[in-house]
């Protein structure tokens, strides 16, 4: 249908810079996102979760002691070797313990048989809360999905992170950074969300007003659609340009 890509040239628009750095925020959020919520969530989709994730993370993350200890003299001292920078990040690297726990048990909860689809599951679920967060409750009334997501969630991490920055953990400002990274990821998802429904939506307007506001000289005051543009002076001739742009573009070939 025609009339589609008249709303496309016509009316939306598209930050590409903003649309860019979104793309790359997203994708580098996902480590840290990932990191947080195996703690928190589960069910996830298996092209979603997997261990190679899992690994690549605990790793990085262990090794990051170390490196700002040779690099920096460690944070909130020097270490002398590696079971000295083990012993100074104790809190840290039983963090990361729990972390490959938490994470070979979400694991098992979507583990399936190599080669086989289960058609029931959506592969790219971020998962479900566990009940505890789902339950939860403000002013009596059940804290929506997006609100738990965007700022109770991210919340829960970032209060521990202060804890352990009072505790002059390294484990403190990873939180903390981890937080605002897991806050911000799902903001954009919400707002990429939200920005295809009202797509969508605006889609439907366009084409049950274009007759109006093409053919008839009409304007909806209510919804706002217009139409912008040259047009036919005849009637029939405007009639005849609407009933061509309902047909698709292979139907306008032939």
């Amino acid at each position: 249908m025609q009339t589609k890509s008249y709303y496309r040239n016509v009316f939306q628009r598209r930050n590409v810079i903003k649309d860019f750095f979104s793309a790359i925020f997203q994708s580098i959020a996902s480590y840290p996102r990932l990191t947080l919520e195996v703690f928190i969530k589960g069910q996830f989709g298996v092209r979603y979760f997997s261990l190679a994730s899992v690994i690549t993370i605990a790793i990085i993350l262990a090794i990051l002691p170390i490196f700002f200890s040779r690099m920096f003299g460690g944070y909130g001292g020097y270490s002398s070797g590696f079971f000295d920078t083990v012993e100074e990040h104790k809190l840290f690297y039983i963090f990361i313990v729990l972390f490959i726990g938490f994470s070979i048990k979400r694991y098992r909860e979507i583990k399936q048989p190599w080669g086989v689809i289960d058609p029931t599951k959506f592969s790219l679920s971020m998962g479900t809360a566990d009940a505890w967060l789902i339950n939860l409750k403000f002013n009596g009334k059940p804290i929506d999905g997006r609100y738990r997501e965007v700022f109770v969630e991210p919340a829960i991490f970032l209060i521990i992170g202060i804890i352990c920055l009072l505790l002059k953990s390294m484990l403190g400002p990873i939180l903390i950074i981890f937080s605002i990274i897991y806050c911000l990821s799902f903001l954009f998802a919400y707002r990429d969300g939200d920005n295809w429904a009202m797509d969508i939506n605006d889609q439907r307007i366009s084409a049950e007003q274009f007759h109006d506001t093409f053919v008839n000289d009409k304007t909806n005051s209510e919804s706002g659609f217009e139409y912008r543009g040259a047009k036919p002076n005849s009637k029939d001739d405007r009639e005849k340009i609407y009933k061509t742009s309902l047909l698709d573009d292979d139907d306008i070939a032939q």
